[in-house]
């Protein structure tokens, strides 16, 4: 199982003398015992005495090790769970692999790689999405004299968000040859 959370700077945030990933660790094994606190209080509901498992909590513990699921957390900072390194790592061992049977180069070397495009695209996001969370928050909280009323929807208050947002996280492939060959000339 898998859930994907995000740790806000609060009371809760560590001091400086804390290790880095201190936060969202911590943000993931809340978590996880929600889980499990949700697990026997739908158990309990069914009849299952306070001192056995039943069926909610024994499938819960059927996944992963003991039942931890498996929570990638982003910080206010950017910071990541070590569940979000774990997930790196198992998938630049995948990639590796893939890429090994069609050439011959020393596995850590090629790991290596995957895993640094894959923390900066993830840690890109990261920023990226951190940084649209607090300016959707703050036009919510700002009122504008002039401002048109926002419903939500993706293309109705006028600038088509929908296009927008396709076009950014989406652009044609040949954006970059063409932003490259505008570089190149004088």
């Amino acid at each position: 199982m898998l859930d994907v959370k995000t740790k806000t700077c609060d009371a809760k945030y560590p001091s400086a003398d804390a290790k880095v990933s201190a936060a969202v660790d911590k943000r993931a094994t809340e978590a996880n015992r929600v889980y499990l606190a949700r697990a026997r209080k739908l158990d309990a509901e069914l009849g299952t005495p306070a001192e056995t498992k039943g069926p909610f909590e024994l499938e819960l513990k059927s996944y992963g090790k003991g039942g931890r699921v498996v929570i990638p957390v982003v910080g206010a900072f950017g910071e990541m769970s070590s569940d979000v390194y774990a997930i790196i790592d198992l998938v630049a061992s995948m990639l590796t692999h893939k890429h090994l049977s069609y050439y011959s180069e020393h596995p850590s070397a090629i790991k290596g790689m995957f895993q640094q495009s894959i923390y900066r695209s993830l840690g890109l996001s990261a920023h990226l999405g951190w940084a649209r969370l607090l300016i959707d928050r703050t036009n919510e909280q700002i009122n504008y004299a002039d401002a048109k009323f926002n419903s939500g929807i993706p293309g109705d208050n006028g600038d088509d968000e929908a296009n927008e947002h396709e076009a950014y996280f989406n652009p044609d492939p040949g954006f970059a040859a063409s932003e490259q060959a505008a570089a190149q000339c004088p």
